[in-house]
């Protein structure tokens, strides 16, 4: 009989530990809800918004002659959110980094030949708070999205005493062929439905 218990309690320690072990790896992939006309598509919230909020967008503003504003080849997709440090270190408690992917691509909307990502010239990407400075970013792209990572640290100095962190990437275009603001086959040219879709991953390293 005692063997018996002492089997079972192996048994439960061996679950445990291995349901931990589990918790700790998970990945959690969130499509936000974003609603701004003739550029964002809104896609139904999923639990990991409790990890990682979008809060802004300043989406392209662009008519048939080019982009608004002084330099028309150039223009700037900014998207700015929160990362919830305590979430993160809850769920990743075995880890010392986090990862959060971030990725662009079109939306269900757009069905097109036209590779807008390739004309992303640079991709920044700033911490806000708690200290401000840039964050190094990994980046790849193909025809049908552009993908940026990034990675912390939530049990250093600097965000040891954070709740959160808030951050804002800048995704850069240069387009200078005036086919993609006019050519029928261009998403450029949809301004009546949405471009893009943004969702993201977190998961530990």
């Amino acid at each position: 009989m005692r063997r018996d218990f002492k089997i079972l309690g192996l048994t439960i320690l061996m679950l445990i530990s291995l349901f931990s072990v589990g918790f700790a790896s998970w990945t959690i992939s969130y499509s936000y809800t974003v609603s701004v006309d003739g550029s964002f598509e809104v896609n139904d919230a999923i639990s990991s918004s409790e990890f990682i909020e979008i809060e802004t967008v300043e989406v392209l503003q662009y008519t048939k002659s080019g982009f608004i504003g002084s330099d028309k080849t150039r223009d700037s997709l900014i998207i700015s959110g929160t990362v919830n440090l305590d979430k993160c270190r809850l769920s990743f408690s075995s880890s010392s980094k986090i990862q959060i992917e971030l990725k662009l691509s079109y939306s269900s909307a757009i069905s097109t030949t036209y590779d807008i990502f390739s004309n992303i010239e640079s991709v920044n990407a700033y911490q806000k708070l708690p200290l401000e400075h840039d964050l190094a970013i990994n980046n790849e792209y193909n025809t049908n999205s552009y993908n940026i990572s990034l990675s912390i640290s939530p049990s250093i100095d600097e965000y040891k005493a954070e709740e959160s962190f808030t951050f804002l990437i800048s995704y850069n275009f240069k387009i200078d062929d005036i086919n993609y603001f006019t050519d029928e086959a261009s998403p450029l040219s949809k301004s009546n439905v949405s471009l893009f879709k943004l969702s993201s991953v977190v998961s530990s390293l």
